[in-house]
């Protein structure tokens, strides 16, 4: 069982209330008076209102809510009352503006009831919504828990339970309002939503890791670190096929820097083999330098080249082992001195035999 001591901020309920209240925005203006629907248990909600004619908050709350409480001992009550905080804002939310402020419909007169522009925008503002709660640790929709419950029992992965629950969501809706178009865009309402999601919860400046194998590490570790001002990881490995001592250097950068990277490789060792993949999220210090200090690709370059040269010449002039047994030991005085007195002791014991 998940820790059960409640860790609540004042803050993240306050931006779980506003993730609510964008979500409704996104559901009940634009998708719903467009016969589209969300996803999840969200959609079912919707399906549900607009067959029996009752507000949509009514099945939110009702099909949200046993399921988050079902989900307790596997998530964690913090988690819980976060999720129970977005779906109550949500539910709320949701009735005022199809109820009291009759909102609905004349938000849709807006767009002229254009279905592409309701499904874009409804799914940008639900991802927003849904993205936020995650954020602040929680969920807005009651499927992630049935996903988390169930779908290894049924031998499939948590997006596979999701995507599948979707699809019948939308297929039965399409069925129902004997029309293709409302689940084709109930897809593209999804696919935004889910893009938004991924910016918001992995933030949209992803991290790219650079993996360079190199044999001038020294240079092209000072260059990243001057120029990027970035902290660079140095390990010792071998390539297999050459059976070649080389230095693996490991760098995380930004999406904008990558270029400027490759730029520096291409200068510095044209021949170092490099790899480039994303990283959704970055842990720990990040070490700056200042760039002040940067020097340009071309004096790295020649610097490389220097350091190349004076190492070659260094071991060139270094004598080897066997040259240095040639050399004859160096004759001091003392030892000179103490040959003398040992010839003397033997002169005086010769004398008294």
């Amino acid at each position: 069982m998940k820790d059960s001591r409640v860790k609540l901020r004042a803050w993240n309920i306050i931006l779980l209330l506003v993730a609510g209240c964008i979500n409704a925005a996104g559901v009940v203006l634009l998708l719903s008076p467009a016969d589209l629907l969300d996803s999840g248990i969200s959609s079912l909600s919707m399906l549900l209102s607009r067959v029996t004619n009752l507000n949509i908050a009514l099945f939110l709350v009702v099909l949200n809510v046993p399921l988050f409480i079902f989900g307790i001992r596997k998530m964690g009550v913090t988690f819980i009352v976060y999720s129970l905080v977005a779906i109550a804002s949500y539910s709320l939310m949701a009735y005022v503006f199809s109820e009291i402020a009759h909102l609905n419909e004349k938000v849709y007169e807006l767009i002229s009831h254009d279905m592409l522009i309701a499904s874009l925008f409804g799914g940008f503002l639900s991802g927003v919504g849904s993205g936020l709660t995650i954020r602040q640790g929680g969920a807005i929709d009651g499927v992630e828990v049935l996903a988390v419950t169930f779908a290894k029992k049924i031998g499939l992965s948590v997006g596979q339970f999701v995507m599948a629950f979707n699809v019948i969501i939308y297929t039965v809706s399409s069925i129902i309002g004997k029309s293709l178009l409302i689940g084709l865009y109930s897809v593209v309402s999804y696919l935004v939503g889910l893009k938004v999601i991924d910016f918001i919860v992995d933030g949209f400046d992803k991290g790219k890791a650079c993996t360079i194998i190199t044999k001038n590490p020294d240079v092209l570790a000072a260059a990243l670190s001057e120029e990027l001002g970035r902290g660079v990881t140095v390990l010792d490995c071998n390539g297999y096929f050459s059976n070649e001592d080389m230095t693996m250097l490991y760098c995380v950068a930004n999406r904008f820097e990558i270029t400027r990277i490759k730029k520096l490789i291409s200068e510095i060792d044209p021949e170092s083999f490099v790899a480039v993949n994303e990283v959704s999220e970055v842990l720990g210090n990040r070490i700056k330098f200042s760039l002040n200090t940067a020097v340009k690709p071309k004096q790295l370059r020649k610097r490389a080249e220097e350091e190349n040269v004076s190492s070659a010449v260094s071991t060139e002039e270094k004598p080897s082992d066997k040259t240095q047994d040639k050399f004859p030991e160096t004759v001091t005085e003392d030892s000179v001195e103490s040959e003398k007195a040992k010839d003397d002791d033997t002169s005086k014991t010769q004398e008294k035999e």
